[in-house]
């Protein structure tokens, strides 16, 4: 009888832990995948659109607690392997962003894991970062799960003639087949335009919120155009929605987007590089434009890399 009774508890408990241990995984907000990027390095997921400039690492990534527990992990890991040198690589998903500014997007998701990991000791001249934009390319047929997971960096161990990291600027990755290249390049910034402007026969100088500085930008967009003629960048100019009023806002978006499309010619970009001008009025704000900061981030020219 004792026999039994013993037997019976110990079954008892079993089926017990058994569902406790159910009901606990159950519970754990676990991500949807983890990413092994080389010996146990976990791979980081965001939330669209996140980070924005400024935001903290923390508001921004999927899954706090766990993520927090994987950046942990991968710091123990580098700290392991001092002699190895490891490269940060940001991605975004194909809808939380336009062309050049997944670029963008995923060059601050890599600064955010990469200053992180600096504050926690591993030195700088341990870290390599790029940034590549959509991680399964622009036209991939994306489903939720495929986004949730796009928008993530990734911690790769650098190896010895098989991964060679490069300084961003000096890296085009390309897809196959029908997948556009991705450029892991300094980010195509947009070129901002003072409300209204320009003028019907004005120059470009005239009308741009912030001479020096997007003079310098426009320099380096020529730079990196010239560097990868096999790739095509569209000029899409854009209003904020104060500025004018429907038919007019195309029209400014268009002269916006021709006086960029003309000076990139007129400084060394070969028009077989260039698509457009193309108008979109105010559609596809960057910002909701309550403010005149955020309405001066609408007021804009981009250079896209084209999907075509």
């Amino acid at each position: 009888m004792n026999k039994f009774l013993r037997k019976l508890t110990i079954a008892g408990l079993t089926l017990l832990i058994t569902a406790c241990t159910a009901i606990t995984a159950a519970t754990v907000d676990q991500p949807d995948v983890l990413h092994m990027e080389g010996p146990e390095m976990k791979s980081i997921q965001f939330n669209s659109g996140l980070p924005r400039e400024g935001d903290k690492l923390s508001d921004s990534i999927q899954h706090p607690r766990i993520s927090r527990r994987l950046l942990r992990e991968n710091l123990e890991l580098i700290e392991r392997l001092p002699k190895e040198k490891f490269k940060v690589v940001g991605f975004t998903d194909n809808i939380e962003c336009l062309a050049a500014g997944c670029l963008e997007l995923s060059l601050r998701r890599t600064d955010a894991v990469l200053q992180w990991l600096v504050r926690h000791g591993v030195p700088s001249s341990q870290l390599m970062h790029d940034a590549r934009g959509p991680y399964l390319g622009f036209n991939y047929p994306y489903t939720e799960g495929d986004r949730r997971i796009s928008r993530r960096v990734d911690i790769q161990i650098v190896v010895a003639d098989a991964d060679v990291a490069r300084p961003i600027g000096n890296e085009v990755a390309t897809q196959s087949g029908k997948l556009p290249p991705l450029l892991s390049a300094p980010q195509m910034a947009a070129i901002q335009f003072k409300s209204g402007l320009p003028l019907a026969g004005k120059s470009l100088e005239s009308a741009l919120e912030d001479l020096e500085f997007y003079l310098t930008s426009l320099q380096r967009d020529v730079e990196v155009i010239r560097r990868y003629p096999q790739i095509k960048f569209e000029i899409v100019g854009f209003t904020d929605a104060a500025e004018c009023h429907a038919a007019r806002c195309q029209s400014v978006a268009a002269n916006r987007a021709q006086l960029v499309y003309d000076w990139l010619l007129a400084n060394g970009v070969p028009a077989a590089s260039l698509k457009g001008p193309v108008s979109r009025g105010s559609a596809m704000p960057l910002d909701r434009g309550d403010t005149e900061q955020g309405r001066a981030r609408n007021r804009r020219v981009e250079i896209n890399l084209s999907p075509d």
